[in-house]
């Protein structure tokens, strides 16, 4: 329980933190908050580019290819150590009520 609202304020503003891969957010608790009732709208899933020529490799273009299908939020490791497979992955939120 915090002391103050600024205190709130405080972490509420220095989040979303990174728990690689994916990452925690955090929201204002809610008095008539039911569990049963509550719809999680968002998800976060791992998006595979396939066939994609090693020059489009750069964290920049992946991350504005991932954007088309939703917000990017990280590179995989190997990817973003242009260990060359035979895909890139990128974390990406989407909206699921789209």
């Amino acid at each position: 329980e915090f002391q103050n609202s600024h205190d709130v304020g405080v972490v509420l503003a220095a989040g979303p933190w990174n728990l690689e891969p994916g990452l925690l957010r955090l929201s204002l608790w809610k008095k008539y908050f039911n569990l049963r009732n509550h719809k999680n709208t968002f998800a976060q899933v791992w998006l595979r580019i396939l066939e994609l020529p090693q020059e489009y490799w750069n964290p920049i273009i992946l991350l504005a290819i991932a954007s088309t299908m939703g917000t990017p939020i990280s590179l995989d490791k190997a990817t973003l150590n242009q260990t060359y497979g035979h895909f890139a992955r990128v974390l990406i939120e989407i909206d699921l009520t789209n």
